[in-house]
């Protein structure tokens, strides 16, 4: 039987244009976590234990540690080098050294004679686990938001 020959025309161009569609959307994907990564930066340093500013002061990102584009890896965390102790803080749930409203019911009285400086009452420990479960649709969003835009 007699071999057929098809021409195939335009398959170049339509692979440079799923090119340009990667590059696009991947730039995309990259800008919409680093975007979802301040968000979530903001509301950590929300509700960040303020003893001094230190622990406030360590917080590193977003920034992406991964490739980029699609396969962007976009990390937010409080520099351990800076601050030793962010892991104590963030994962002990009754420190000795009470947080936010906490403290301030624990030393009420040293603060109403001022002794003691009243803290906002917001901080608490899990200050960068929390708002990335209470935030998660509104980061999601972010992102598909950006994504959305992109051209």
């Amino acid at each position: 039987m007699p071999q057929k020959v098809v021409y195939l025309e335009g398959l170049q161009q339509m692979l440079n244009k799923m090119s340009r569609a990667e590059n696009i959307i991947g730039a995309a994907v990259q800008k919409g976590l680093m975007e979802g990564g301040e968000h979530l930066k903001e509301k950590s340093l929300e509700l960040v234990p303020r003893e001094t500013e230190n622990l406030a002061k360590s917080i590193v990102g977003p920034k992406n540690v991964g490739p980029k584009g699609l396969h962007a890896d976009i990390v937010v965390y409080y520099d351990e080098k800076k601050a030793p102790y962010a892991i104590w803080v963030h994962e002990i749930a009754n420190p000795p050294h009470a947080h936010g409203s906490d403290y301030n019911v624990k030393h009420a009285m040293e603060i109403s004679k001022g002794r003691l400086k009243k803290k906002n009452p917001k901080e608490q420990w899990k200050f960068l686990e929390q708002p990335l479960r209470t935030e998660r649709r509104t980061i999601l969003k972010i992102i598909a938001d950006t994504i959305r835009m992109a051209k």
